[in-house]
Formats: structure tokens, C-alpha cells, sequence
């Protein structure tokens, strides 16, 4: 099942960016996200955002990562 995932262009106290699936209680504000599209997991929708930002400080937000995961099992 696929998902869609963005993430907060903002870092987080560790300086990485937070990867966030839609229904996330810690979602950004919406002018604070940059969309990343549909994806299997968070770890695929992180190897996108590094491969299109050329970045790689990014991290699964532990709520969404922990709710999917349920969801899937």
C-alpha cells in the first residue's frame, strides 16, 4: 500500500528534517512542508528526499513510522 509523505522543511533539535505521513498529530503547518508523493514506507519516501535534495538529514517521524507500521501488520 502506498502513502503519501512530505516533510517539514524546518530541522529538529538533531538538525535533521522530520518525514510525515498525512493523518501525523506532529504534522507541520502546511507552508512548512515540501511533498515527496506516494511511497511504500518512510524509508523509501527518505531515500527520495535525499536523492532530490541532496541532503541527508532526514528521519521518520516516530509517530507516523509507528502507526503505519500497525496499520501494515
Amino acid at each position: 500500500m502506498l502513502t503519501y509523505y512530505f516533510y517539514n522543511q524546518n530541522t529538529d533539535a538533531k538538525g535533521n528534517h522530520q518525514v510525515h505521513a498525512p493523518d501525523c498529530t506532529y504534522s507541520p503547518e502546511v507552508e512548512d512542508t515540501i511533498a515527496l508523493g506516494m511511497h511504500a514506507n518512510s524509508k523509501e519516501a527518505i531515500q527520495y528526499a535525499e536523492a532530490f535534495t541532496g541532503k541527508t538529514n532526514f528521519d521518520s517521524c516516530a509517530c507516523c513510522w509507528t502507526k503505519l507500521e500497525k496499520s501494515q501488520a
